[in-house]
């Protein structure tokens, strides 16, 4: 009797092995036959899940973005606008893993190899990133905290560009955690500084 796969935990597998691949040999060099040597498959079995390395490529970032903002939901409502500080913070302070994550994620899109589907993937994940702000930033509005002629939608999207660029800025230009981490605590509290009453 034939062994049934989960279809699913098949994939997690794949786009795994599908980012050890691309974090070792970079994603332009990487082939499908070195992301089936690291998934422990054959390359025929490979295809039967992705149909080609962009299909993979583009599974593996919904699936990375879907955990990112994961790691948001569950933040709770900011009291105040050093609560909501911390947070920023801790959404750019990211581990080694996360800015790997990063990296892999510009050098795709920069190369030109990023399709519209990618494209429009990481456009949904900026869109998320600005309605979590948003959200964060009316909470704070009700509640007295900050400026009420505050555009919390507009300040949401560009409160996750600035993060983005901070995450992007780390990820592929400074190695001293230290100044980083001044750059963070400036930055926010300039954005504060901003929403203060």
């Amino acid at each position: 009797m034939p062994k049934i796969v989960d279809r699913s935990e098949m994939q997690a597998r794949i786009i795994g092995a599908g980012m050890a691949a691309f974090q070792r040999h970079g994603h332009a060099a990487t082939k499908m036959t070195d992301i089936a040597e690291e998934a422990g498959l054959a390359k025929g079995t490979l295809y039967l899940y992705f149909k080609s390395k962009e299909q993979l490529t583009l599974a593996l970032m919904q699936s990375l973005f879907a955990e990112w903002i994961a790691g948001l939901e569950g933040l709770p409502q900011p009291r105040n606008l050093d609560d909501f500080g911390a947070q920023v913070r801790s959404n750019v302070v990211l581990d080694a893993d996360e800015q790997k994550g990063v990296r892999m994620f510009f050098e795709i899109t920069s190369s030109g190899v990023g399709s519209d589907a990618l494209l429009s993937a990481a456009a949904e994940f900026q869109d998320a990133l600005g309605a979590f702000q948003a959200d964060q930033l009316a909470s704070l509005k009700d509640a007295g905290h900050i400026r009420q002629e505050i555009d919390v939608d507009a300040m949401g999207r560009t409160l996750a560009a600035m993060v983005d660029g901070l995450v992007i800025h780390r990820a592929l230009f400074v190695k001293d955690e230290s100044r980083y981490r001044r750059m963070v605590d400036e930055t926010i509290q300039l954005f504060l500084r901003g929403l203060q009453r």
